[in-house]
C-alpha cells in the first residue's frame, strides 16, 4: 500500500516541525525554479544597445491592442497557422512593431502590430497568402474586442499591409525564453532603455517605436528602435503621447469591469445583464434543452 506525506502526517498538529519542514521544502523549490526562470531569460544581464539598421520591407500584419505578453501567441497564429512557417524560420520575418511604453498604461491599450515581414521577392506569396485569410470576413466587433479571450479574437483580426521603411535603429540581442519570465524582462528592463536611446539619439521630432523578431533555436531576440524615419513606423496611428492624452482616464476596479469578468465566467449572468433573449426550451422531459447562440459561437471560436 502506498501512503503520501499527507496520509502519514495527518495525525500530526498543523504547527508541528513537519509540517514546518515541508512548507520550507516547497518555498525553497518554487524560489529555486523562479530563480532559474529569471537567469534563463536574461534577469542578471545588462542591456547592450548598438547602432544597427533596421531592414526595412513590406509588412503585412494584425493589430490589436492587449498587454504586450499577448504578442507571443499572435505571433504564433500569423506564423505557424497562417503563414505556414515553420517554428525556426520566425527569426527575420515573423516581428511584432510595439507602438507605446508599456510601463505608462494598461494593458488593454498597448498597441502593437505582430506580422511577416517580407524583405525578398521570392516571399511575395507569402503576402498574397496572408491576405488571401480576410476573404468572407468582417473585422471584430468592439464587444468581440472587450470580451474574447485573445485565443479566440486573434483569427478575427484582420490583416493590414503596410510599408516599412529601411533606418538607422538602436538594436539589442537578448535571451528568450517564450514565458511570462521573458515577457515581463522585455516590458520591465528592455523597453524603458531602448525607449530612453532613442529619445536621446533619434532625429528630431521622430516618433520612438520598437520592433522584436525572436528565434526559438537560438532562444534570443533581436530588438530595434528605429532612429529615424519614425512616422512611418507608427502605420498611420498616433504618436504614443498624442494617443495618451486623447484618452479617457483608465478604468480601475469598477463595477463594469467586475462585471465584464463575471459574464465570461457566468454566461447565464449575460443574459440577465445585457436583456438578451434566454435560451429556448422544451416542455418535454426528454428533450434536451436547447443551446444558446453564444455559446455554440464560442465553442466554434475555441475550436
Amino acid at each position: 500500500m502506498l501512503m503520501n506525506y499527507h496520509e502519514l502526517t495527518m495525525g500530526e498538529s498543523r504547527d508541528s516541525p513537519e509540517k514546518r519542514k515541508q512548507f520550507l521544502l516547497i518555498c525553497t523549490v518554487m524560489v529555486a525554479a523562479l530563480v532559474h526562470s529569471i537567469v534563463q531569460a536574461g534577469g542578471l544581464e545588462g542591456v547592450a544597445i548598438e547602432q544597427g539598421t533596421f531592414p526595412g520591407g513590406d509588412f503585412v500584419y494584425k493589430e490589436t491592442k492587449r498587454d504586450y505578453a499577448a504578442s507571443a501567441s499572435l505571433e504564433k497564429v500569423i506564423g505557424k497557422n497562417d503563414a505556414e512557417l515553420p517554428t525556426k524560420e520566425y527569426i527575420d520575418r515573423i516581428y511584432t512593431l510595439y507602438l507605446d511604453d508599456p510601463n505608462t498604461m494598461g494593458g488593454r491599450r498597448q498597441r502593437f502590430a505582430s506580422g511577416y515581414l517580407i524583405t525578398k521577392e521570392e516571399e511575395m506569396p507569402k503576402k498574397d497568402l496572408l491576405l488571401s485569410k480576410n476573404e468572407g470576413k468582417s473585422p471584430p466587433t468592439e464587444e468581440d474586442i472587450l470580451e474574447l479571450g485573445a485565443i479566440s479574437l486573434w483569427p478575427k483580426l484582420l490583416y493590414h499591409e503596410g510599408s516599412l521603411p529601411t533606418a538607422k535603429a538602436a538594436t539589442v540581442q537578448f535571451a528568450h525564453t517564450g514565458g511570462f519570465v521573458s515577457a515581463m524582462i522585455f516590458s520591465l528592463k528592455i523597453v524603458p532603455q531602448l525607449r530612453a536611446y532613442a529619445k536621446e539619439h533619434a532625429a528630431p521630432g521622430s516618433a520612438v517605436t520598437i520592433l522584436s523578431t525572436c528565434s526559438t533555436v537560438d532562444n534570443v531576440c533581436t530588438h530595434y528602435a528605429p532612429l529615424e524615419k519614425g512616422d512611418e513606423f507608427l502605420l498611420g496611428h498616433e504618436e504614443t503621447s498624442v494617443y495618451m492624452a486623447s484618452m479617457p482616464p483608465e478604468e480601475g476596479l469598477s463595477i463594469s469591469a467586475v462585471l465584464r469578468t463575471l459574464k465570461k465566467i457566468l454566461p447565464p449572468l449575460k443574459w440577465i445583464l445585457d436583456g438578451d433573449d434566454e435560451p429556448a426550451t422544451t416542455t418535454t422531459s426528454d428533450a434536451s434543452p436547447a443551446v444558446p447562440k453564444e455559446e455554440k459561437e464560442a465553442a466554434a471560436d475555441e475550436l
